[in-house]
């Protein structure tokens, strides 16, 4: 079974791919049978996420900066995981990183 995991992380794709005993992955999510709409979707959120948390020059300024900022991710991650669930179907086995707490991902100011 091809496993799919979803994980936002610095200067990358958030899907990662393993198929069978091979070696985990970074995909493009170009690479995953899911309609055009919904690639692009993630394409969009995954760049607002690298906008905001890969800060190559300050990296401590890295996070949103509002709360809203951080909901508007949350939110549409798990609208977008509900979506991606039904089109990956039986075929695959998909995991993420659960976003639940936005005020934990809105970088700390002094």
């Amino acid at each position: 079974m091809k496993q799919v995991r979803l994980f936002f992380d610095f200067q990358c794709s958030p899907f990662w791919l393993r198929e069978g005993d091979s070696i985990e992955r970074n995909v493009s999510v170009q690479e995953l049978p899911i309609e055009t709409s919904l690639k692009y979707e993630f394409e969009a959120l995954n760049d607002y996420f690298q906008k905001h948390f890969c800060n190559l020059d300050v990296p401590q300024a890295s996070g949103f900066v509002t709360i809203a900022e951080a909901l508007y991710f949350v939110q549409t991650f798990n609208a977008l995981i509900y979506r991606l669930t039904i089109a990956l179907g039986d075929e695959y086995e998909f995991t993420f990183r659960c976003y639940n707490d936005p005020a934990g991902l809105v970088r700390e100011t002094s």
